[in-house]
């Protein structure tokens, strides 16, 4: 079928899918084409800024429609939300129509996150029995055990408008790292970078180092709080923990060098999100530069991306040169 297209160079493809699938733009009757180093997407409605073909697109084998859910995919398991923590008729035949419908190999009804290292608790559903995957995004690659860890696929794109925004030869600490997604994605853009990655959850750590490895980067882990990480001086600080990063911003200063670029996640009502934002730099001292709406976390209620920088009042401290064993 004959329709029009977006083109982008593979290695920009998955970003893009992402981008084109939340802004409601990818076509779901036709399949993408692969041409060479190109990916072209069936897209409906205008998209600005992007190269748009006209070409002939495959059309996708129509199939029994998937109930209405809300569920996330990490690897090759899917994570269906269940309300209320009991498993009925209609979360077993969405999970049944998931595993038949998505090329997924397993699915699990996760409960909400719990604990200080916000681990969601599982029920299997449908499909194999484990929790550890293999998890492929922005051209990196993430061994996991979402039993574990915590991750959250929907930031893929975050991830790669933070790395965008980070300079090229920045020393950068991640304070919350998990099995860096972060860390990892901004390393492995620019080997001129050195990263420093925090995380506290033993499990999450051991799959961190085994997915540096894995990605062929060179990322310097510290185990444990982050608060007794040693003095690092840092010019991007990510501090993506949004139920509290905001109490820890007197730590991330201590680690900031003069002009550093702080990205802090918080939640907030989106009536008051501009005042929220201003507040948190009024009393850490800092200037703001952006606020960036990240996703939806209940009605009325945002995750955001809070852009800070430590005013430039005093001369430049060299980053520290400790190597993190």
């Amino acid at each position: 079928m004959r329709a029009k297209g977006v083109k982008v160079e593979k290695r920009r493809a998955e970003q893009v899918r992402r981008w084109l699938l939340e802004q409601g733009l990818l076509e779901p009757s036709l399949k993408p084409h692969s041409e060479g180093e190109h990916v072209c997407f069936p897209v409906v409605g205008h998209v600005e800024g992007m190269c748009v073909v006209e070409m002939e697109f495959e059309e996708r084998v129509q199939r029994a429609p998937i109930p209405r859910m809300h569920f996330d995919v990490v690897g090759d398991i899917a994570l269906l939300d269940i309300s209320g923590g009991e498993v009925g008729t209609e979360e077993l035949e969405r999970a049944r129509a998931l595993l038949a419908h998505r090329g997924i190999r397993a699915v699990y009804g996760r409960l909400p996150v719990m604990g200080e290292f916000r681990i969601s608790p599982l029920i299997h559903l449908a499909g194999e029995r484990r929790t550890r995957t293999i998890h492929r995004e922005n051209g990196c690659v993430f061994e996991l055990d979402i039993e574990g860890v915590y991750f959250n696929p929907r930031l893929a794109t975050e991830r790669a408008r933070v790395e965008r925004r980070t300079p090229r030869d920045a020393v950068v600490l991640d304070m919350f790292a998990g099995v860096g997604p972060f860390s990892i994605l901004l390393a492995k853009r620019s080997r001129e970078r050195r990263v420093y990655a925090a995380e506290k959850n033993p499990v999450a750590c051991e799959y961190l180092r085994a997915n540096i490895a894995r990605n062929h980067v060179d990322v310097h882990v510290f185990e444990g709080d982050v608060r007794l990480h040693p003095r690092v001086k840092a010019d991007a600080i990510i501090m993506n923990l949004p139920h509290s990063a905001p109490s820890f911003l007197p730590t991330a200063l201590r680690h900031a060098t003069a002009g550093a670029h702080l990205f802090c996640y918080t939640i907030s009502p989106t009536e008051t999100l501009d005042e929220h934002a201003r507040g948190l730099c009024a009393k850490n001292n800092l200037e703001l530069v952006d606020v960036h709406v990240v996703k939806s976390y209940a009605p009325g209620v945002v995750v955001a991306c809070v852009e800070m920088e430590v005013p430039k009042a005093k001369t430049r401290q060299r980053p520290g040169q400790r190597d993190i064993k």
